[in-house]
């Protein structure tokens, strides 16, 4: 499965995942991850750390 593909449709310069000897990492731009001057992580940031998780659980 294609990981970037079941996100969703973000722009490329928002996030890069790469998978290396089975391990799945997620980068993600702060831009998307945070608001300016906040710690929470927003709900789009959100989303796209648990699509992974996701589609990993279905091939289980």
């Amino acid at each position: 499965m294609n990981l970037k593909g079941a996100i969703g449709n973000l722009n490329d310069k928002d996030i890069n995942i790469k998978v290396n000897k089975g391990v799945v990492y997620i980068d993600i731009s702060d831009k998307l991850l945070f608001q300016t001057g906040k710690y929470e992580v927003t709900e789009p940031a959100k989303a796209v750390l648990e699509k992974p998780q996701s589609a990993s659980a279905s091939t289980n």
